[in-house]
């Protein structure tokens, strides 16, 4: 059998990847912050936000309505959304910790017992987080589509890199774990898409559920279409 070499990737392409990384995890733990702290209103105390950014003072009617409304789903719904963001809140905390080259090479115990720590938060949060999205979304089946299919295209990938690291494959398992965390970590870039989203399309006349629909879509796209590509980019290819 031929040896094999690691794909390289210019040091400032990694860097990056590592500090955006780092960057959605952090959004992750403060959207969730904020959500426990404002359960009823989170959405609502951004607009003030909204409204500098658009150059407008004051909020339509319309504009009120759909914020209320869509902090209230939250509301109704307050323990089952507890039982979904604390556990993806606590799963973008750790998710550093385990990405981490130098803990998994110096203090591998700590590496396996966070990767099981975390595998109870991921599938906590995404049951959840699935049976809201599909059995009371709050934007319909445009809603319900996307998150049934991202939910089991992440327990897919997680029950693939659980079997892989069990047969001792760790290429299969590093190319699973990374789809599977694709997931979680495509939330945040869903709310940074869905930002921009809203400030673009609501204006023209959209409303809000179509643009929250129009950022499931294209944030997990992205995420999915990226993490293939750093996987194929840094995996392992047969020496020269």
């Amino acid at each position: 059998m031929s040896d094999r070499k690691a794909s390289v990737l210019p040091n400032g392409v990694i860097v990056g990847v590592r500090v955006a990384l780092i960057a959605l995890a952090a959004l992750g733990v403060l959207s969730v912050s904020l959500r426990l702290m404002h359960p009823g209103d989170a959405a609502s105390r951004l607009e003030p936000l909204r409204q500098w950014l658009l150059g407008t003072s004051e909020p339509t009617a319309d504009r009120v309505a759909e914020v209320a409304q869509f902090d209230g789903h939250f509301l109704a719904h307050r323990g089952l959304t507890a039982l979904h963001i604390v556990p993806g809140g606590l799963f973008m905390l750790l998710l550093p910790v385990q990405l981490s080259r130098r803990i998994r090479e110096r203090f591998a115990m700590l590496h396996r017992w966070n990767g099981r720590v975390l595998i109870v938060l991921s599938v906590l949060a995404a049951a959840v987080g699935l049976y809201l999205g599909t059995v009371m979304p709050f934007a319909g089946i445009g809603e319900s589509v996307v998150i049934a299919a991202v939910g089991a295209w992440f327990f897919v990938a997680l029950g693939r890199a659980y079997a892989a690291i069990r047969r001792s494959d760790v290429a299969a398992h590093r190319k699973w774990v990374l789809r599977a965390i694709a997931v979680p970590v495509g939330v945040s870039v869903v709310r940074l898409v869905g930002a921009v989203s809203d400030l673009t399309l609501t204006p023209a006349g959209y409303p809000a559920r179509v643009v929250f629909v129009v950022a499931l879509w294209i944030g997990w796209a992205a995420t999915l279409a990226a993490t293939e590509w750093w996987i194929r980019r840094t995996e392992p290819r047969p020496a020269v």
